[in-house]
């Protein structure tokens, strides 16, 4: 290698080693709020009427909880997520969750006359 190739792979070398300490100081916070990437349960499911998505979302809950020992328990919406192919929608589980969060939780009635059933928690 020349003595000017030397030279050139030397200087870009310090330029990257001066790249590195000129890191911005990182500088703790804390969040606030909910995310929506939470945990679901469908632990008092009744027998009633379900608009579709939430339906798919449902049934990605019993897959999963029968990988998972058969038990209820608490269920990331994430795994929720890959678990249903929602290409043909324009939202996610997260999303059709929040959208059904009140009435899933007993808060707010579900549409034909069904009133206010609890259905799953949050977690």
């Amino acid at each position: 290698m020349s003595n000017s190739a030397k030279k050139q792979v030397q200087t870009v070398s310090q330029a990257v080693q001066a790249i590195d300490t000129r890191k911005v100081e990182r500088v703790e916070f804390i969040t606030t709020g909910k995310s929506v990437n939470g945990k679901v349960m469908f632990d008092t499911m009744k027998a009633i009427k379900v608009p579709h998505q939430l339906g798919l979302v449902i049934k990605a809950y019993y897959e999963a909880v029968d990988a998972l020992g058969g038990s209820h328990q608490l269920v990331s919406m994430d795994d929720l997520n890959d678990l249903v192919d929602f290409s043909q929608y324009q939202q996610d589980v997260p999303t059709i969750l929040k959208h059904y969060k009140l009435q899933i939780e007993g808060a707010k009635p579900w549409k034909h006359a069904q009133g206010c059933v609890k259905i799953g928690t949050f977690g």
